[in-house]
């Protein structure tokens, strides 16, 4: 079977630079480090996957990096550098990656100033194979690229001049494979070869940068966790974990927006299941996106269970599906619980509140009726976040609501316990959008009455969009 012989190509301008070095070194070796750009044959792939020869369509010399003349050791067959130099190149080296992802250092160029016409890498110890194509191939395959690269100058016979001819070390061919010679890209073919590999990093670009910096945020604001990584070719990672969703890879291309992001579910990318395929719109707009990674609850009887369908189309007629789509903020979850258990009833399915170890303080640690400890074993115990969310699940276990460590809200509610004896009272802060609320520690039925008044003012201010209810004052106060 005849193996497959990627495309290689090189710039016009790093193929004049590249010349350069080698006739001012002739007629000695030199050596030169070049950023290559790799094509796919498939552009569906899964960028996370192993590379191998077979998957490439091209491969592209976009620049090259000249080794520092008084690092260099030239001799007529032979080519070396001095202690410490990868550390001063890498940098150059790396400098040049941050500034174009879609480029690798996998491979190296040096001349053959005695061979002409054509030429083969040299082996045996020292040698080009063992020298370089070897320990190469097991650092790029620890880089996801199955293979090693190296480009050897020899002379032109028919003008003067150099050829540069490819040769690949890869574990699916076996021995050395030659890949021909490069051709040079020049004019028009050169600036698109050079725009498509050449792009530079996604913050760098207005319309990209904008749409992950909304992405994020979205991400966050959801109460989502993610984990961002950058991936060869210029892709990025961005792995999620939400309550309502499965662990889900993102896939971000180099060319992103341009091109549509990739959703695989279920953990990495390299055994996961790819979600369906997203409109072309969709895959780059943060919201179509953050619905697949980060759903919010599904509206009271739309994709919800039959218990409830049947719960809310009770309350439906009365407050309609305003609240589905409400995030409310929760200060002092002990004080609030009551009115967090009301705005659940009525549709609230988020809740932002801070992710604290604080113990479940009155009346969460004595209306055992209300609030079933975490284990459903009835009393109190643990933090008021496990007993909220455990009282929660035990009332309306049809509708999971989400009690979030941070992000936006729509509105915010603040308990505060007063000393036993003082007044009631309900402070509204509309251009805060912001109720706070104080009731005497142990007036159970204080609690209750401040409670269902905040509840019910704050469900109409929420659908009304209004943010100064009426004052409240406890009866007898």
């Amino acid at each position: 079977m005849t193996p497959h012989r990627p495309e290689v190509k090189i710039a016009a301008t790093a193929f004049a630079r590249m010349c350069a070095e080698l006739d001012r070194v002739c007629p000695r070796e030199a050596v030169l480090v070049p950023a290559i750009a790799l094509t796919m044959r498939n552009p569906d792939r899964n960028p996370c996957a192993m590379i191998k020869l077979q998957d490439l369509a091209e491969i592209l010399v976009a620049r090259v990096v000249l080794m520092p003349p008084d690092r260099q050791i030239n001799r007529a067959a032979a080519v070396c550098v001095r202690a410490a130099t990868d550390e001063i190149v890498g940098l150059e080296v790396q400098d040049l990656l941050d500034r174009y992802p879609r480029l690798r250092a996998c491979g190296y160029i040096h001349s053959h100033p005695f061979a002409q016409g054509s030429t083969w890498p040299s082996s045996g110890p020292g040698g080009d194979i063992e020298g370089h194509m070897l320990p190469l191939l097991a650092r790029n395959r620890a880089c996801n690229l199955d293979l090693s690269l190296s480009l050897i100058a020899c002379r032109d016979p028919v003008a003067p001049g150099w050829k540069l001819q490819a040769f690949a070390l890869a574990s699916e061919v076996g021995p050395v494979l030659d890949l021909g010679f490069a051709a040079r890209e020049q004019g028009a073919g050169e600036r698109a070869a050079l725009a498509r590999s050449l792009m530079p990093p996604h913050e760098s670009r207005p319309d990209a940068a904008r749409v992950l910096r909304r992405l994020r945020t979205g991400l966050r604001d959801r109460g989502a966790t993610y984990e961002e990584d950058a991936l060869f070719d210029g892709w990025i990672r961005i792995v999620t974990t939400h309550p309502r969703q499965a662990r889900a890879v993102l896939l971000i291309p180099p060319d992103f927006p341009r091109s549509g992001a990739r959703v695989y579910l279920g953990g990495s990318a390299a055994g996961s299941t790819r979600a369906a395929p997203l409109e072309p719109r969709g895959a780059t707009d943060p919201e179509a996106l953050l619905r697949v990674l980060a759903p919010a609850p599904p509206p009271p009887g739309k994709g919800a269970s039959p218990a409830a369908q049947d719960y809310f189309s009770r309350v439906q007629p009365v407050i309609g599906l305003g609240l589905s789509d409400k995030t409310v903020r929760i200060e002092n979850l002990s004080a609030c619980a009551r009115v967090v258990e009301l705005l659940a009833g009525c549709g609230v399915a988020r809740f932002v509140a801070p992710a604290t170890a604080r113990p479940a303080t009155w009346p969460l640690d004595r209306d055992r009726w209300a609030f079933p400890a975490a284990d459903n074993g009835g009393g109190g115990g643990g933090t008021e976040r496990e007993a909220i969310q455990s009282h929660l699940a035990w009332k309306n276990g049809f509708l999971p609501v989400a009690c979030l460590p941070g992000g936006l809200a729509d509105a915010g509610v603040a308990g505060e316990l007063l000393s036993p004896g003082a007044s009631a009272y309900v402070d509204w802060d509309g251009s805060r959008r912001r109720v706070t609320f104080g009731v005497p520690h142990g007036d159970l039925l204080g609690w209750e009455n401040a409670s269902y008044h905040v509840g019910g003012r704050r469900r109409r201010a929420a659908r009304c969009r209004r943010h100064s209810p009426r004052p409240y004052l406890q009866p007898g106060a």
